[in-house]
């Protein structure tokens, strides 16, 4: 009960329970903080799975030419003494050996078995052929003089390097 006298000359305001001004901005403030940070994060997480998706697919064409030139020899054994493409290779589906991959180029890249991937456009995968020194494995020596040899598998999307990937293959058979 309300023990207070009362005074009707004076005007009784109704108290109100409500947001201040104050109030509604120090809200507006750390909403859209917290809505720039998670816009950021989603930004983030967009470009990482993109480059995820860049990079798998770039590790996916290298093996390929890595299981294409798997089971082939390293060298021709009709022409021992040729590096490279030999009469008649004129198309992937003749290459019999290693050194005929040496300096090709396939846009659109290829699949394991030879066959162009025509899906995707833009991709390139560049082979290069190299002779190393069988002591010394970071030495490159002139073509067709060791039994040492390292494939490097260069992948790039519209011109620009996604992956090199490489492996060393010994000859051991006669050189």
């Amino acid at each position: 009960m309300d023990t207070r006298p009362h005074n009707p000359d004076r005007t009784v305001r109704p108290r109100r329970r409500g947001f201040t001004l104050m109030e509604a901005a120090m809200v507006t403030v750390i909403v859209g903080v917290g809505t720039v940070g998670t816009l950021q994060l989603m930004a983030a997480g967009s470009v990482s799975s993109r480059d995820a998706v860049r990079l798998t697919t770039a590790v996916n064409l290298a093996k390929n030419i890595h299981e294409l030139t798997m089971p082939l020899p390293v060298r021709d054994k009709v022409s021992f003494d040729h590096w490279g493409t030999e009469d008649g290779e004129s198309t992937v589906g003749a290459y019999d050996d290693l050194d005929d991959f040496d300096g090709r180029e396939f846009s659109p890249p290829l699949d394991a078995r030879r066959q162009p991937i025509t899906s995707l456009d833009g991709w390139k995968q560049t082979i290069t052929v190299d002779n190393l020194d069988p002591d010394r494995l970071t030495l490159v020596v002139p073509k067709g003089t060791s039994r040492a040899y390292r494939l490097t598998v260069s992948v790039s999307r519209n011109g620009q390097g996604v992956l090199d990937q490489s492996w060393v293959v010994f000859n051991t058979g006669k050189q």
